[in-house]
């Protein structure tokens, strides 16, 4: 008899209970869920989610808004934490557009399209 994975093993039970049946071997179900590896941790929290995308609306709202300046209040350097280095790029490209200063917290150390570090460079 050829041994079943633990995916098999757990579609198998859940096909029985679907069809009303009463699971097999519960020992064997018990067996696989226990040799069910997690993802690593850095698979989990190293992800670059990033923040929601009303946060970057929000940061993005606060710029056309009060200027460039606003991403110094305490609430705004909070949201600039959570977003992803691509949402960062994202948000100094769109600023660009709108002629937006783009700061120095903002601009960082992105890797940025050719000739866009030199303009936040020369704005800073």
């Amino acid at each position: 008899m050829v041994e079943e994975s633990p995916q098999e093993i757990l579609a198998r039970c859940a096909r029985e209970a679907v069809e009303g049946r009463s699971i097999e071997n519960t020992d064997a179900l018990w067996e696989a869920l226990g040799r069910i590896k997690p993802p690593p941790p850095e698979e989990i929290y190293d992800a670059p989610l990033g923040a929601a995308e009303t946060t970057v609306e929000a940061l993005m709202y606060c710029a056309r808004t009060y200027g460039p300046e606003s991403f110094m209040r305490p609430a705004n350097v909070e949201r600039l934490s959570r977003c992803s280095e691509a949402q960062k790029k994202s948000m100094v490209e769109r600023l660009q557009k709108l002629g937006i200063a783009v700061p120095p917290s903002l601009a960082g150390d992105l890797l940025v399209s050719p000739g866009l570090a030199e303009t936040i460079r020369g704005q800073s």
